[in-house]
């Protein structure tokens, strides 16, 4: 607060706007002024109401042009997006897993792909980070779901017994209000059983409230999808998760994977995990990131479930997955 007295109309505007240009100046700084100059009988209080709320008004009305900004930002980001998918610029390969008791192929994990403007594939960790921060990554998550269910209906005409396939849906994709009530949206509309879709969760779900996560996971699993933990042994909120919510596999992360038959130590948290899982009602456990023999060996002692990794197979697109895995052989 300054308060100038006996000064000019003419003066006192000339020192506010030299006021407004120093602070301009300061590209970190964004600054509301209020100003109030009278003559005659002065109350210094009702001066410096006045003043305070005309800067509140400033202030509202920055806030309002920035509240636009970013509206004006989002729905410009949206509309490019959902041109891109219409486009084709996103795609949903598949990742075959395999039982490592039989070596048969026992489900797949479906992963988006962005095409770039040479051509080139774009792996998810380049832009998926992007979306979600910018809180439009369900429109991505529901593409790959109703690409998975379109898919599934064009394998179920022929005539084929179609494995579970898993889609990944990010944390915010999770927490919006219709988000049971679209994915059975989607599968009634192409007609696929919900047995079929496989709900995996990353470990971000840490920063959901723990209630508010089992009752959606319960709700998912007793509608008929099966929920996995996916990413296990990232972080440590893993464990807390599994205390409160009941999975029907429990992803063991590419991390552990890698070291498994190297590392002492990422051996016996692997043989945990799988214990803990065998444990939990029958839970499940999938290794991700399998690239060589000795990992499988090691895995396969542990008595794990389902592996997947370049070792079975890097991703590949829907037809030929569905042509090298799926459809009978003549």
């Amino acid at each position: 607060m300054v308060l100038c007295p006996e000064i000019g109309q003419e003066d006192f505007q000339f020192l506010t706007e030299r006021l407004r240009k120093a602070f301009k100046k300061e590209g970190d700084l964004s600054v509301s002024i209020g100003t109030k100059w009278t003559t005659g009988a002065i109350d210094a209080m009702e001066q410096v109401v006045d003043a305070n709320h005309l800067m509140d008004m400033e202030k509202q009305s920055y806030y309002n042009s920035m509240r636009a900004s970013r509206e004006l930002h989002y729905v410009q980001l949206k509309e490019k997006l959902l041109k891109d998918i219409r486009q084709g610029v996103f795609s949903v390969y598949m990742q075959p897993q395999f039982s490592l008791s039989t070596q048969q192929v026992v489900g797949a994990e479906a992963l988006v792909r962005k095409t770039g403007l040479n051509g080139e594939m774009i792996p998810p960790a380049m832009f998926i980070p992007f979306y979600e921060n910018e809180g439009l990554i369900p429109f991505i998550d529901f593409f790959v779901l109703k690409t998975v269910c379109q898919a599934v209906r064009d394998w179920n005409l022929s005539s084929v017994a179609v494995p579970p396939i898993s889609i990944n849906f990010s944390r915010i994709t999770l927490m919006t209000d219709d988000f049971t009530e679209n994915i059975v949206d989607i599968c009634n509309h192409y007609e696929v059983p919900y047995h079929i879709i496989d709900i995996e969760m990353t470990e971000t779900i840490s920063k959901m409230d723990l209630q508010v996560l089992a009752a959606l996971v319960k709700r998912l699993r007793g509608i008929g999808f099966s929920v996995s933990l996916d990413d296990f042994g990232t972080r440590y909120s893993n464990l807390s998760i599994l205390t409160a919510i009941e999975f029907d596999h429990i992803k063991i992360d590419k991390s552990l994977v890698d070291h498994i038959a190297t590392n002492e130590k990422a051996h016996i948290i692997v043989d945990y995990t799988i214990r803990m899982g065998k444990a939990f009602k029958q839970a499940g456990t999938v290794a991700e990131g399998i690239e060589k023999n000795d990992q499988l060996d090691a895995l396969t002692n542990l008595n794990c479930d389902i592996g997947q990794g370049y070792y079975f197979s890097k991703p590949i697109s829907m037809r030929e997955f569905f042509s090298r895995y799926l459809m009978p052989k003549a």
